[in-house]
């Protein structure tokens, strides 16, 4: 009776070891997590031609393209003379091409040249200025800077304050051929399309005229101060020129 049981018990042990056996790699196997994908989609931009170009990644490698994109981004505007910046410019092109992302139409040195326009001094070039003693304000006169010095819109509304003089001085709200504005001081001025939004927004020494204009605005000055101006209105067309010009958009 004793050796049944045990030859029972052992046929049983050897059934759930073979079932065991058997079902263990799908359970497994129904753990390995798949990986996730993101669609990632870059664009270039010239004058008449938008290039797209569209790819599947791995979500990781996708974040690490955008992280690189925004350093290269940040370093554009705040650091565009130190060495890091052409290191980074190296690497987006680089990982642009080895993950497919570059548009048929471009190559990967058609990007960078993108990333190194002719007015944007390189290193290099920046440091050989210095040693000449060039001072930074010379320099910013020969290579012009990353906004514009010039703004222009037009159907717009338009205003302006600051340090210098309005022709005329006084103005009424009545229709004017072209009112003009200038300071060599400081002033803010802005204009914007009154259907789009598209405009720009000047500060410091500037010069500026509102063509059809028709608002008001007055200049004001006291004893051993500079004439100060404002005025508000709209105008057919505004154009100006100044020290620092952010165009919208």
């Amino acid at each position: 009776m004793k050796n049944n049981f045990l030859c029972k018990a052992f046929v049983i042990s050897l059934l759930i070891s073979f079932i065991g056996v058997a079902v263990a790699p799908t359970i497994i196997g129904d753990f390995n997590k798949e990986q996730d994908y993101s669609i990632l989609i870059f664009y270039t931009f010239n004058k008449t031609k938008t290039n797209k170009c569209k790819v599947e990644l791995p979500t990781h490698i996708a974040k690490e393209i955008s992280n690189l994109f925004e350093d290269l981004k940040n370093n554009l505007i705040n650091n565009f003379k130190s060495d890091e910046i052409q290191i980074l410019k190296k690497n987006f092109t680089d990982i642009l091409d080895f993950y497919g992302l570059i548009p048929k139409e471009l190559s990967k040195d058609n990007i960078y040249s993108l990333l190194n326009p002719k007015w944007l001094p390189t290193t290099r070039n920046y440091n050989h200025i210095k040693k000449n003693s060039i001072t930074e304000k010379n320099i910013n006169n020969i290579f012009p800077r990353a906004s514009s010095d010039k703004g222009s819109v037009f159907i717009c509304s338009i205003a302006g304050s600051g340090k210098g003089l309005l022709f005329l001085p006084i103005m009424l709200p009545r229709p004017r051929f072209a009112s003009i504005w200038t300071s060599v001081i400081n002033a803010e001025s802005m204009a914007a399309n009154i259907f789009t939004g598209w405009g720009f927004v000047a500060s410091g020494p500037q010069n500026g005229i509102a063509l059809g204009f028709m608002g008001i605005g007055i200049s004001f000055a006291f004893p051993g101060e500079p004439a100060f101006f404002d005025f508000i209105g709209y105008a057919l067309a505004a154009l100006v020129r100044a020290e620092n010009v952010q165009n919208y958009p």
